[in-house]
Formats: structure tokens, C-alpha cells, sequence
């Protein structure tokens, strides 16, 4: 004789199978909306990467360009240095000629004055000697002119020498104020070397901060990436099983059915 079987009996594979359905549906929604906000994190963390990215490039390619200056004007600094030593050099030549003719041009005044004060001393007295002491009036007249000779070759000698002397102190007079213009114009490239190299610091610190948020923005990325992975392989194990049983005409089935177990 077959024990009756109760209706909640025969509905309890049904509940189980529904509550299994609901909250397989549970998860998969819950798993569903995790998947949509690492999805949206991935993509604002690639438009971000992105915009570091060109941040990176400008910065790159700002030092780059600031190296280049630097290369410029350590050549032009190069440059000046050496125009300065030469300049140094000729003003160091034309010190050394210029106190050589300043001692000729002494030697020289020296030398006129004596005959120009001997000269005087004797006055026309040594003149008249000389006419008187000749024998030819005309070899007199021919010492008088030579003596003449002499002194005015001698004033022209004083002459020529001091403006050679003049010449010289006007070339080292536009060396002074070249090296001047030099040394100024070294000093500010000495002032915009280091206004570049404190650049080249500042860009080199923007861009190794940078660099390092760019690569901690992919180590995130790469996470993030390998969660979308595994939600989604989840997902896919989560899809509703297969339409149950139809359990409508289960009242048909009464006094039919096995029992599941002894």
C-alpha cells in the first residue's frame, strides 16, 4: 500500500530548483554590476593614461629642447672664453709695444733736448764759429743745412714716435672696452646657463613624477584588466540552467512518481 504524498512534499524540488535559479540570478546581477564599474575604472584610467601620455611627450620633448639650448650656449660661452683670452692676449702686445715706444719716445726727447739746448746755448755765435772756422763758404753753408737737417729729422722722429704711441693707446683703448662688452656678455650667458639648468631640473622632476603615475596608473590598469577577466569567465558560469521540468500537471503524476530515496 502507497503512503500518500504530501503536497508540499512534491513542491519542495521545485522550491529548491527556483531558489537555486534566484540566486544564481542574484549573483550574476551583483556580479554583472561589478563588471560594468572595473569596466567604467578601466576606461577612465586609459583616457587619464592617455592625457599623461602627451604630458609625458611635451615634457620630453621641452627638455629636449632646453638640452639643446644648454649645448648652444655652452658653445657660445666656449667662444667667448677664447675671444676673451685673445683679446687678453693683444692687449697684453700692445702694452708691450706701447711701453717699448713710450721708452724709445723718452730716449728720443732726451736725446732733441740735449741738441736743442746746445743749440740755444750756442745760438748764432756757434753758427758764425762754424761759417768762420770753414775755408769754403760753401761746405759752411752745407754743415749749417745738415745741422738743420738733423734737428728737423730729429722733431719729426719725437713726432712720428708719439703718434704711434697715440695709435697704441687707441687700439688698446677699444680692446678695453671689447673685453669689457666680452666680459659682460659673459656674464649674462653665465646667468642664462643657470636659468636653463634650473629648468632642465624642474622639467626632470615634473617628469620623473610623471613616469612614475603613469606606470602605477598601468600596474592599476593591469588589475583592473585581469577583474573584467574573471567577472566575465564568472558571468558566463553564472547564465540561468536550462528551463525546469514543467511541473504543472504534477497532480497527473500522483501515486506515479518514484521516491527519490528509501
Amino acid at each position: 500500500m502507497h503512503t500518500p504524498i504530501s503536497q508540499s512534499h512534491l513542491l519542495r524540488p521545485f522550491i529548491l530548483a527556483l531558489g537555486l535559479t534566484l540566486g544564481a540570478s542574484a549573483g550574476a546581477a551583483d556580479s554583472q554590476q561589478k563588471l560594468d564599474q572595473i569596466r567604467s575604472s578601466i576606461s577612465h584610467l586609459k583616457q587619464t593614461l592617455g592625457s599623461d601620455k602627451q604630458q609625458q611627450q611635451r615634457q620630453r620633448d621641452e627638455l629636449a629642447k632646453i638640452e639643446k639650448e644648454i649645448a648652444a650656449l655652452s658653445r657660445q660661452q666656449r667662444q667667448t672664453r677664447s675671444d676673451l683670452s685673445e683679446q687678453q692676449q693683444a692687449q697684453h702686445k700692445l702694452e708691450r709695444e706701447t711701453n717699448a715706444l713710450r721708452q724709445k719716445l723718452a730716449q728720443q726727447r732726451d736725446n732733441l733736448g740735449r741738441q736743442l739746448r746746445a743749440g740755444f746755448s750756442a745760438g748764432r755765435q756757434q753758427a758764425l764759429k762754424l761759417l768762420l772756422n770753414q775755408t769754403n763758404p760753401a761746405a759752411a753753408g752745407r754743415t749749417l743745412t745738415y745741422y738743420g737737417y738733423f734737428t728737423r729729422a730729429q722733431i719729426q722722429a719725437v713726432s712720428e714716435t708719439r703718434r704711434d704711441i697715440n695709435q697704441l693707446d687707441n687700439a688698446e683703448t677699444r680692446l678695453r672696452q671689447s673685453r669689457t662688452r666680452l666680459q659682460k656678455l659673459q656674464d649674462k650667458q653665465q646667468r642664462q646657463g643657470e636659468a636653463l639648468r634650473q629648468r632642465r631640473g624642474e622639467r626632470k622632476t615634473v617628469l620623473a613624477k610623471l613616469n612614475a603615475e603613469i606606470s602605477s596608473k598601468k600596474q592599476r590598469l593591469n588589475r583592473l584588466l585581469e577583474d573584467e577577466q574573471a567577472l566575465s569567465k564568472l558571468l558566463q558560469n553564472l547564465k540561468p540552467a536550462p528551463a525546469a521540468q514543467d511541473f504543472s500537471n504534477l497532480a497527473k503524476l500522483k501515486g506515479k512518481l518514484k521516491w527519490p530515496t528509501t
